[in-house]
């Protein structure tokens, strides 16, 4: 599989490279677990890469999930389960069969009512799917479900219907034989000896007609119990001719041919039925044949069990002391499995019949108890009629206040409709006289640029700033008051960031062209995320509008979004500097008014959105020569990027002169040859391309190489050595 992996390509059989590399990992997980987890770590790195969201959550949780299943980490396993169940799509019949594993998963943990709720679900998905194999697997687990909790009756008729599924379906043999035996032990211990006999009847001769199919092998243990429980049921009925011919002619050429730790069960079946008989020399034959396939396993369901027939046996046999002894021995191994986990653990019926008897103990006791306190009742009664008391007065006090609350409320209610009137109308009216003075302010500028007189070009340019700042000041003051009218929950949906980015320039193309300013984008073609549109867009466009109000003309700003530590940054950058003292007063609320000179509200909009977003906004230096304005998606946030081409109207990078030798070794090593994320080839290049460094440029371009290398950024990487191809 490894020949066949590496000799594919990667950009024409991703998918066929994706899957031999998960048969790989399939392969190692039992062989070698180490190299299995470094394997579903590549596999993850590629599918969240270049795959969908659909195939990055299949690699990085539910491939991870069944690597720790099989090595029987189950907790470990879950944790990875239960994120994907959460938060990926689970379709198909295969996504019906997954759900029913993890349910597995619950019931062996004993909580039931998640494994319920997981077993439903697969219904559902297998009904739409009119799958009836699944159905049946479904509905033999809600047999298992009701017997678990003494449910007979309802264990009977889910078994029943399983049955009938299997009997519809294209299922194989073994599966519909031991379903029979379930079935049958049921049966029996509902009392129903009849049905019980014709059940097993018909287990018995489906295994009997199918020992030929590889299958068989999986299921003879079940083929001994169904022989071992149609005695028992024999017993019951009195018919101690078929008992004894099942007994002495079927069991011993069965058990020559099917020995094994799992037949055990087998074998305390038929101590049980010994016992019954009063047979107690055969049934002891029976454990220590039982003893000799557990071969002295102490900690395990088995093992309680088996001692569980030993101590009947010695109650049978006179052996009071012995059976004593047993009983306490399985009984204090019970309690000591419950604190070692008592989310795994179910208690046998000896536990439970103990703990029944204890409660019925203490009821008694408090009986006799209460008879000698009666007049604890009487103290009740009274309390309970000064409580009721206080509560009412508190209660009528409390409407009191609340009425008072409500007329207040009311007051600043009307209150704000007015003052969002007012502000509304103020806008709406100044909004033309200012697009004419910034128009006018702007020509002025223009003009006047190289002519002296009472008004002075610095004069011009602070009317055109003073009036750009108003301006947009009186937009952020609209865009508050329109935003105190709306509810501002967030509806997320899935959304390209870079389209929302550009319909924001597209909005206020008017503005950055009155204020003459040059935007310079650095964006991926698409970065494909979960968000709400119209919260964003407004959060970009008060970073833009903060960009803008400070900036001069003809001035650069620019626009980026990058991935930094796997963590989505959006950032705004207008040039400037920031003192020490003003970045630290800008992580304070209350200190963005004196920072921006009391034009804040756009930036309390921004952080007021950013919260409701579940995002963060930092204001700090940025380029150099550049105040950005940032914002920043949490860790590990889901997100699929599209790659495009530079910006024609990027910056070049100045021209730079490398060591001969240095370029040499670098078109020999040629990184491109090798996949981004193959890290033994690439870094063993990289130490040969470093011991040929001879000078400050070439220090600088290795230094950018190690960056994509380390990144994982294969852009970038060809970028560079088209560079590389043009240097001299």
């Amino acid at each position: 599989m490894y020949r066949a992996y590496y000799s594919l390509s990667f950009e024409e059989d991703r998918a066929i490279k994706t899957q031999i590399l998960a048969d790989i990992i399939n392969q190692e997980t039992y062989r070698n677990p180490d190299l299995a987890l470094r394997q579903i770590d590549s596999l993850t790195a590629i599918q969240c890469k270049y795959g969908s969201y659909q195939q990055c959550m299949d690699a990085n949780y539910r491939i991870r999930g069944s690597y720790y299943a099989a090595l029987g980490q189950k907790l470990q396993a879950l944790k990875y389960y239960r994120t994907y169940i959460d938060s990926a799509e689970i379709s198909g019949w295969g996504g019906g069969y997954f759900l029913i594993d993890v349910g597995n998963i619950y019931y062996s943990f004993n909580l039931n009512p998640l494994a319920r709720k997981l077993y439903q679900r697969a219904e559902q998905i297998f009904r739409k799917e009119k799958h009836l194999k699944g159905l049946s697997t479904v509905y033999g687990n809600y047999g298992l479900l009701a017997q678990r909790q003494d449910s007979l009756q309802a264990a009977i008729g889910y078994t029943q219907q399983a049955i009938f599924y299997q009997l519809q379906a294209d299922t194989i043999p073994m599966q519909l034989a031991h379903a029979y035996t379930i079935l049958g032990k049921m049966y029996e211990k509902a009392g129903d000896y009849e049905q019980a006999e014709k059940a097993l009847d018909n287990g018995i001769q489906t295994f009997e007609n199918h020992q030929d199919i590889s299958e068989y092998q999986q299921f003879k243990s079940y083929h001994l119990r169904a022989y071992a429980y149609l005695m028992g049921v024999y017993e019951q009925q009195g018919k101690k001719e078929k008992a004894r011919y099942i007994l002495e002619e079927v069991l011993p050429t069965m058990e020559q041919k099917i020995a094994g730790v799992e037949n055990i069960d087998y074998y305390l079946s038929i101590a049980q039925t010994h016992m019954q008989a009063n047979n107690l020399a055969k049934a002891h034959l029976s454990l220590q044949q039982a003893e000799s396939l557990l071969k002295g396993g102490e900690s395990n369901s088995v093992r309680l069990s088996l001692d569980q027939a030993w101590a009947k046996y010695y109650n049978l046999s006179g052996e009071d002391k012995l059976a004593a002894k047993k009983w306490q021995a399985n009984f204090n191994q019970l309690k000591e499995m419950r604190k070692q986990d008592s989310r795994s653990l179910s208690l046998s019926e000896l536990l439970l019949q103990q703990e029944k008897d204890h409660m019925i103990q203490l009821q008694k006791q408090s009986l006799r108890s209460a008879e000698k306190q009666g007049y604890y009742l009487f103290l009740i009664v009274i309390i309970s009629l000064l409580a009721l008391l206080s509560t009412s007065l508190f209660l009528w006090k409390i409407k009191a206040k609340n009425k008072i609350l409500s007329n207040y409320a009311q007051i600043i209610s009307r209150s704000n409709e007015n003052k969002k009137t007012l502000l509304s109308v103020i806008g709406h009216d100044l909004r033309n006289p200012f697009n004419y003075l910034l128009h006018q302010s702007h020509i002025l500028l223009e003009r006047f640029q190289h002519e002296d007189g009472l008004v002075t070009y610095a004069d011009l340019q602070q009317l055109e700033q003073s009036s750009k700042q108003i301006y947009l000041m009186m937009e952020e003051l609209l865009q508050w008051v329109r935003l105190e009218d709306r509810d501002l929950s967030a509806n997320y949906q899935k959304e390209n960031l870079s389209q929302l980015l550009h319909e924001v320039l597209a909005q206020e193309e008017d503005l950055l062209q009155q204020s003459v300013l040059h935007i310079n984008v650095e964006l991926p073609k698409a970065i494909y995320l979960e968000t709400d549109a119209n919260l964003l867009k407004i959060i970009f466009r008060n970073m833009l509008m903060n960009a803008a109000k400070h900036s001069q003309a003809h001035e650069q700003i620019r626009l980026k979004a990058t991935i930094e530590q796997n963590q989505l940054v959006v950032s705004i950058q207008n040039p400037g500097s920031l003192p020490k003292q003003t970045v630290e007063n800008l992580r304070k609320e209350e200190q963005l008014d004196r920072v921006f000179k009391g034009q804040g509200l756009g930036l309390r909009i921004i952080k007021q959105l950013s919260q409701q977003l579940g995002l963060s906004f930092e204001i700090g230096q940025g380029e150099t020569g550049y105040v950005a304005a940032s914002l920043l998606w949490p860790p590990h946030t889901p997100i699929k990027l599209e790659e495009a081409a530079r910006q024609a109207h990027q910056l070049e990078d100045p021209k730079e002169t490398y060591s001969p030798g240095f370029l040499s070794t670098l078109q020999q090593q040629n990184l491109l040859q090798f996949e981004i994320y193959e890290a033994q080839p690439l870094y063993a290049a990289l130490q040969k391309v470093e011991q040929e460094q001879a000078n400050p440029a070439d220090r600088r371009l290795f230094q950018l190489l190690e960056d994509a290398v380390y990144e994982g950024d294969r852009q970038k990487l060809e970028e560079l050595y088209e560079i590389i191809n043009h240097a001299h």
